[in-house]
């Protein structure tokens, strides 16, 4: 397949060319980029790739052992005609690669993203990319790591065209020096004011670090840019290198040692990366690189940079937060699950007994209320794990807020003074109002704790717009329109080690008793399984303020509002299918059916289903779980008898979110869905509306 050729196709290979890195070994700087790559997006191969006339080149490869591909078949020859990240999920569903030699054949590629490596002239030299061999999608917070990659690549590229630069210059410069002192001390100055311009402008510390033959250490150079970086004079450094040393974290410094003297004895690159304690007393995250050059005195010098990778390391731990969050969820989305299972059981028992003539109401009461607290711990977790059922539409949240800050006040006491303050224009918001209600309402009672029942609550209402530079909540918020509520309290506050547990399900800092450890982690569900996030800020002693970013909205949402009891709706003798795996649950299912009017047949999986269902064409409607053993889950089984019977009334159950089912395409909108445990009047309202 031929690969598509930009329009002004030498002016990217000339500049290229003027960078000086094709067929170059390999470099330690570069090749900790990839390692890192791939280990935090989980990709088994990640490139640093350049485009020339016939073919793309790895300055860096991991997981990989050619060192270059034909152009015709580099992925990057595509992703240069860009100037985001190209993402192919599928290459073996995408036109433009299905019958390329690489996916059809050896590796086997299926996924690729990649980011230009654009330059401040605005070609793209080639890329840096992640591969995998399985389908898969891009991550917003993977997606920013490539993005930032791509620009420190560039940035390394820039620096040392323009030290070539100016040592070709210098150079020059000497050679003109030998025909006239004076031109040569004019030229002279010249040059060290470029190579000044030059590396006050490079976003990092350009240095020379000099360790003479007798082993004494010194910066004969040093940027000015190290005054932004660490706070320090670079008169001072030059003077003292000791300067610099003493502002390494005490515990890197022994690693920073190692690193130094290793690369000064076998005089291989030196690459490094710690914490720096700068002048304002907080720490950031630098790396820094080099090559030693052994000098005609003995002497070993090392020309190299030192940036900033503070934002990067963040980017990577909240990524690493994120996917301990995500792990959390799904296991405690599955023990609810289960859990509903068994309160299905319970629930649907004790309203059967309660029919009985000579039923212990008493004792029938209290089991009903404990199988309610269990249905309302299942509903927190499943809030957490984001499964659980949302009925969002367009909220005006400064009136929503306006109007729960009287509740707030009756329900916090007259010694926490509460107040709301919302911009008369605020956007909408797209979010479920009952969960919004109930987010501020566990919000705030967090907040009456941490005041010990005395202080001040603000909440407060914003119009945020993010673009895709702006970095929030370590990536985990895309770009776009939200309405954030914050709540900002002046109590003990967190330390930072309980901040960094707070949204986990059941932690809590509070007595035996006196908190479940769900309210926060229900809030985060929430907010993630809405399209926003929720941020945490506080410190001992001064405070907490907890965010909940919420999406703007676009249209008035329109989802099907449940219904109350009433009078319970009963059947005439019609045939209900109900396929349940589990067993107590099948049994509770029959009793149900049966006791609203109706005949049941029961089976425990989709292909017994289809057998009940080929037998007995009196069935006039299946109730089926979501989850079915064998291989077929509810949803398929739904989607093989709508074949053979398109009238068949269809209600699903579930221990998961309604969102199941409304994401299927396939399915029809007028099937039900039962959540778990439901009562006897919901289960006779679904039947009564998918029998229509």
């Amino acid at each position: 397949m031929n690969h598509p050729i930009p329009s002004d196709e030498p002016e990217p290979i000339s500049a290229l060319a003027s960078y000086r890195i094709l067929d170059t070994p390999p470099e330690a700087v570069f090749d900790a980029l990839t390692r890192m790559l791939a280990a935090r997006t989980g990709a088994p191969i990640s490139l640093i790739s350049l485009i020339d006339e016939t073919r793309q080149w790895f300055k860096s490869r991991h997981g990989i052992g050619v060192e270059q591909t034909p152009r015709e078949l580099a992925f990057c020859a595509h992703a240069i005609m860009g100037t985001d990240v190209m993402v192919v999920e599928d290459a073996t569903r995408d036109p433009r690669f299905s019958d390329n030699a690489l996916v059809v054949g050896e590796p086997g590629i299926r996924f690729y993203a990649g980011a230009p490596l654009r330059t401040k002239d605005g070609f793209n030299l080639g890329t840096v990319n992640v591969v995998d061999l399985k389908p898969r999608t891009l991550g917003a917070d993977e997606r920013v790591m490539l993005e930032d990659m791509a620009r420190i690549i560039v940035e390394i590229l820039e620096l040392r065209r323009e030290a070539n630069s100016v040592v070709h210059d210098e150079r020059a410069v000497a050679r003109v020096a030998a025909q006239s002192s004076l031109e040569n001390a004019r030229e002279l100055q010249a040059s060290e004011a470029r190579l000044r311009d030059i590396t006050s402008n490079v976003p990092g510390v350009v240095y020379q670090f000099r360790i003479d033959c007798d082993g004494q250490p010194s910066f004969p150079y040093v940027s000015e840019s190290i005054r932004d970086l660490f706070g320090l004079d670079p008169a001072e450094v030059v003077r003292d290198a000791d300067t610099w040393f003493d502002v390494i974290h005490p515990d890197d410094r022994p690693d920073l040692d190692a690193s130094i003297l290793q690369s000064h004895a076998s005089l291989e690159p030196w690459f490094w990366e710690g914490r720096a304690v700068r002048s304002g007393g907080d720490v950031g995250w630098y790396r820094g690189s080099s090559t030693p050059r052994k000098m005609d005195d003995g002497a070993v010098v090392w020309n190299g940079l030192v940036f900033d990778i503070t934002a990067l390391r963040q980017a990577e731990q909240g990524l690493r937060q994120a996917q301990k969050m995500e792990a959390v969820g799904q296991l405690t989305g599955g023990v609810a699950h289960d859990f509903n299972n068994l309160l299905a059981v319970i629930s649907g028992n004790v309203e059967l007994l309660a029919d009985e003539p000579d039923a212990d109401t008493r004792a029938l009461a209290a089991i009903k209320r404990a199988a309610d607290r269990g249905a309302e711990l299942t509903q927190r977790l499943l809030a957490f794990s984001r499964r659980q059922p949302l009925r969002p539409r367009t909220l005006d949240i400064g009136e929503l807020t306006g109007k729960l800050t009287g509740f707030l006040v009756r329900t916090l006491g007259e010694t926490v003074e509460v107040e709301t303050v919302a911009p008369g224009d605020l956007w909408r918001a797209e979010a479920d109002p009952g969960q919004v209600e109930n987010t501020l309402l566990n919000l705030a009672l967090n907040a009456r704790d941490a005041m010990e029942g005395v202080g001040r609550m603000v909440v407060k209402c914003a119009n945020v717009h993010l673009g895709s530079d702006d970095v929030v909540a370590n990536g985990e918020l895309p770009a776009g329109d939200y309405v954030s509520i914050s709540v900002t309290d002046n109590g003990a506050g967190m330390s930072s080690d309980v901040r960094a547990r707070a949204f986990e399900p059941f932690f809590t800092t509070k007595d035996i008793g006196q908190g479940s450890g769900l309210g926060l982690s229900m809030v985060y569900g929430f907010a993630k399984q809405s399209g926003g996030h929720v941020m945490l800020e506080s410190a001992l002693g001064v405070g907490t303020t907890v965010t909940l970013f919420l999406p703007r909205a676009e249209a008035e949402a329109r989802r099907r509002e449940d219904v109350g009891p009433g009078e319970t709706p009963t059947g005439h003798g019609e045939t209900i299918l109900i396929v349940e795996d589990d067993g107590d649950v099948r049994a509770l299912g029959i009793a149900m059916v049966e006791s609203l009017g109706y005949r049941a047949i029961a089976v425990s999986d989709a292909p017994s289903a289809e057998l009940a269902l080929a037998g007995d064409m009196r069935i006039s409607l299946m109730l089926t779980d979501v989850v079915l053993p064998r291989g077929m889950s509810g949803l398929e089984l739904a989607r093989r008898v709508r074949q053979s019977h398109p009238t068949l009334g269809i209600v699903f159950m579930s221990g998961y979110t309604a969102d199941v089912v409304q994401l299927d395409e396939s399915i029809d909108a007028g099937d039900v869905l039962l959540n778990k445990p439901f009562q006897r009047w919901q289960l006779a309202e679904a039947l009564r509306d998918a029998l229509g």
